[in-house]
């Protein structure tokens, strides 16, 4: 009987509950916009594992398997704001490297981007960004990577503009989404299909909870030149702070194809990769001294 009379009194106290929070049981998925002074250090990590590989150069052509870690560290510094949109911002590229390794030990190497340990000032003229170094003259390849460094977004179009309950669907753009993948890819195109599963709590802060999944396609850099074609089949789970808007923990997985060719120099080499694509982005908010 003691059972039974608790179970109802639950039932009655939850739907009190549910009754008090019927017009109060939605959320903003896009938060407040970026704010001068706000500092923000993100850190990426994606890994191809075991990639189904084919090189060609000239009549050679070699089968192999590859895996390829690449790391990102940055402390983003907003200079100036208009609306929702950053207009002005630093950039410390803390860590910007690809490892990658094979069965065979020869293949071991590290690609270290010419911007890693550089302080980077971005600035938007209407639509129309560019950046430069700070305190120093770029190299010929460091000027090649700011050239191609992309666009700085806010990840709106990834969100719904009114308020929505837990359960919520819809699809977005996919360009929002090239932060999780460290700003690999340009010109991405495609979309995602998205739901709103839950809110919780992590690190301390309330969060929304956001899954999506689709398909997209777009460039990815090869020394600074979009040059190798690629096409991502992924589902991400996103975790957004209610609070401060910020995405502050993503995570991926997937399966990627690329295509097109690697040059060194003046060598050549026509490239095949495909294989399953995982990686977490975490983003923290550096509070003001």
């Amino acid at each position: 009987m003691f059972r039974f009379q608790c179970a109802v009194g639950v039932l009655l106290v939850a739907a009190l509950a549910l009754g008090r929070a019927a017009g109060d049981d939605t959320f903003d998925l896009r938060g407040p916009g970026p704010q001068k002074g706000q500092v923000l250090v993100a850190k990426t990590t994606l890994t191809v594992r075991d990639a189904d590989t084919v090189m060609k150069a000239g009549a050679e052509s070699v089968k192999l398997k590859l895996t390829l870690v690449a790391t990102l560290e940055e402390e983003v510094t907003v200079l100036e704001v208009n609306g929702r949109d950053v207009t002005k911002c630093l950039t410390r590229v803390l860590k910007d490297r690809v490892e990658t390794s094979g069965a065979d030990k020869e293949l071991a190497h590290t690609e270290t981007s010419a911007l890693e340990r550089e302080t980077i000032a971005s600035t938007r003229d209407g639509q129309k960004w560019t950046h430069a170094i700070v305190d120093g003259r770029p190299t010929e390849k460091q000027k090649k990577q700011l050239d191609d460094r992309p666009e700085i977004e806010t990840d709106d179009d990834l969100f719904p503009k009114e308020k929505v309950k837990v359960g919520h669907a819809w699809t977005a753009d996919a360009v929002g989404i090239n932060r999780a993948l460290g700003n690999a890819l340009v010109d991405v195109k495609g979309k995602l299909d998205q739901k709103f599963v839950r809110v919780e709590e992590l690190d301390g802060e309330k969060v929304a909870v956001v899954e999506s999944a689709g398909k997209i396609t777009g460039k990815m850099r090869d020394d600074g030149a979009p040059t190798l074609d690629a096409a991502i089949e992924l589902k991400q789970t996103a975790w957004k702070s209610l609070k401060t808007g910020v995405v502050i923990r993503v995570k991926i997985e997937g399966k990627i194809s690329l295509s097109g060719t690697v040059k060194d120099g003046d060598n050549k080499t026509e490239l095949i990769l495909t294989g399953p694509i995982s990686g977490e982005t975490t983003t923290k908010w550096v509070e003001k001294k």
